[in-house]
């Protein structure tokens, strides 16, 4: 006797139904084929072991590194928009504020500020590791649902609901430069069971530090906004003066001085650093400081 293409019962089997008793039966194969998750569409889930087994340190981390992750999403380091230091993923490309994130299958508060001033999202930093027990991906729009901010997708962050024991883990790193450290301590402990008790409590606590990488400590063209040496343009910041209402400038974005004698571009005047910053690391000619030139370079300003 055969079930499911390939499963022989045994003689005991049949024994025990001439007697009139039914055993259990379990099929461990079969070849009718059959999807892994019967849904309406496609739901990847990373359970707690698959979290703990990509060594990632937050669950920005982890939820950034799925396949469906794309552009516009937000990365904890990056700090130069409204929205710096904090982490958003953006499904299918597009952008964070298409993307639905849930915490038990409900919404959560937006971060307090927007990508670029307009794009809400919710912070992944803000939601702890050892408090989730899994995550849930949908990878299909699903806005009739939800509206919207489901466009690109949901990700379902579920939280423990019964957790007993205490962890702690703690991690260190630094960039091949010797700078940029990176540490992160985390910690859980719970008591009571909910079915012998009838109730669980549990705190988790979450702390990283990672500190800054200045871009001028990177060598060549990275450190620095003057890429002349390298065939490409110096776009240092300042201004010249040729003594007229016009003006004129001699360094690729530098700007001239209006008739007011004010600079055309974004730099006020500087009394007194002039002759400081007003070097050229390409080895040209120093510029005149008697004529109101003035050079700086963001780079030393601006960290990666």
């Amino acid at each position: 006797m055969f079930i499911g293409g390939g499963i022989a019962l045994s003689m005991q089997m049949a024994n025990a139904q001439n007697a009139g008793d039914m055993q259990k039966v379990e099929i461990t194969g079969s070849s009718i084929k059959r999807a892994e998750a019967e849904t309406i569409s496609v739901v990847q889930t990373l359970s707690r072991k698959d979290i703990e087994q990509t060594g990632k340190t937050s669950i920005a981390e982890v939820v950034r590194s799925i396949s469906a992750d794309n552009n516009g999403s937000i990365s904890g380091s990056f700090t130069n928009g409204f929205a710096g230091s904090a982490s958003g993923v953006s499904l299918r490309g597009l952008s964070v504020s298409s993307t639905l994130v849930l915490i038990n299958g409900r919404r959560t508060a937006p971060y307090g500020f927007g990508d670029d001033g307009q794009r809400s999202f919710v912070d992944l930093n803000s939601i702890p590791l050892d408090a989730v027990d899994r995550i849930d991906i949908l990878k299909d729009g699903a806005s009739a649902i939800y509206g919207s901010d489901a466009i690109a997708g949901v990700v379902n962050v579920i939280l423990r609901q019964n957790y007993v024991g205490k962890t702690i883990s703690a991690s260190t790193g630094i960039s091949g430069e010797r700078d940029g450290n990176v540490n992160s301590i985390s910690g859980a402990v719970g008591f009571g069971d909910l079915q012998a008790d009838k109730y669980n409590v549990f705190v988790t606590v979450d702390a990283k530090q990672q500190k800054r990488i200045d871009q001028n400590s990177r060598e060549k063209w990275l450190g620095q906004a003057d890429a002349r040496p390298w065939g490409g343009r110096d776009q240092r910041n300042g201004h010249t003066s040729a003594g007229n209402a016009g003006g004129s400038s001699f360094l690729g974005t530098l700007r001239p001085v209006n008739a007011a004698g004010a600079p055309n571009g974004n730099v006020t005047n500087l009394p007194g650093s002039c002759d400081a910053i007003n070097l050229d690391p390409a080895g040209g000619t120093l510029h005149d400081n008697s004529r109101g030139g003035c050079l700086w370079d963001p780079v030393d300003y601006a960290t990666i």
